[in-house]
């Protein structure tokens, strides 16, 4: 077991706070040239890119079931959601040509892990 801010899970599970989407998933897999069969970027669920501070986050299978940003450290420095949700919406846009309507970025938490 692993314990991470409150959070209490077994090592192949990641708890997660985050603003995400589902919004046009294949399209945002295929720029970031992430392969579905290819699992092994997946670490506990999730596959991060670390220069845009996005995660995609996977199903017990590691299959990519959505996209997001992790907000822990932002809701910590007082940051509200919907800033946030602004915030991923324009790295999205700006980074990938994916223009996320608003209403599509939904303010999630859980854990995701490999089965």
């Amino acid at each position: 077991m692993k314990t991470r801010q409150g959070f209490v899970s077994n090592s192949s599970t990641t708890s997660f706070v985050a603003v995400c989407t589902e919004y046009k998933l294949d399209e945002f897999l295929e720029k970031i040239h992430h392969d579905e069969d290819d699992d092994e970027g997946m670490s506990c669920g999730c596959y991060f890119l670390p220069n845009d501070h996005l995660v995609v986050y996977g199903d017990g299978n590691n299959d990519p079931s959505f996209y997001g940003m992790d907000i822990e450290e932002h809701l910590k420095n007082d940051e509200t959601v919907s800033a946030i949700k602004l915030k991923f919406k324009e790295i999205v846009l700006e980074k990938y040509g994916i223009d996320i309507p608003l209403e599509k970025i939904d303010f999630d938490f859980g854990e995701v892990g490999s089965g």
